[in-house]
């Protein structure tokens, strides 16, 4: 937990293995311009067991800050309330990531009829609520130009949210079988 990334670096994460987010602020910190990081082949950044409730789940798994031009590449992330979390990320790239099993709400609704409180309130977001209420596989915040490509989200609440972003392109991803929002 709280490790800092400075410079370009491949992650190896042994299988199994669960790294939580103690003080919620982020598992990985990218915190410089020009950063490759790149996970190796079979491993995942996973914050709590594989089988821990989805609406307990809390945390930060990257947490890219204040640093343009990164490369995220081949992320595996799983069990936090938020895998990337993404603020004043200049041409931030994510590109062939996966992000399965992070939060989601437990529902009420059932076949037979629907609860209100299983609805998500999209217009209040001054202070990243819809992060810290939904969750999120990638929130990004203030982020100019971010390229996400190649993405796979499933079994949680959303996928990718976009908070006072622009000049965004989004493409050839599968934000599916979710909750809540795709994008």
């Amino acid at each position: 937990d709280d490790t800092v990334v400075r410079s370009s670096c491949r992650v190896r994460i042994p299988a199994g293995r669960v790294i939580a987010d103690a003080n919620h602020d982020g598992v990985l910190h990218v915190l410089a311009d020009g950063v490759r990081v790149e996970f190796e082949e079979g491993s995942v950044l996973r914050g709590a067991p594989a089988d821990a409730p989805l609406d307990g789940l809390q945390g930060i798994g990257v947490r890219v800050e204040g640093a343009g031009t990164v490369v995220l590449h081949g992320l595996r992330v799983e069990g936090f309330r938020c895998a990337v979390l993404g603020r004043d990320a200049a041409g931030l790239l994510i590109e062939d990531a996966s992000f399965r099993r992070n939060f989601g709400m437990r529902l009420r609704s059932t076949p037979a009829a629907e609860d209100g409180a299983d609805w998500l309130w999209p217009h209040r977001n001054d202070a990243e609520e819809w992060r810290t209420n939904y969750g999120a596989a990638i929130s990004l915040h203030r982020c100019a130009a971010p390229v996400l490509r190649r993405i796979v989200v499933r079994e949680q609440q959303n996928g990718i949210l976009l908070d006072r972003v622009e000049d965004a392109q989004i493409y050839d991803n599968d934000c599916s079988f979710l909750s809540g929002w795709g994008l």
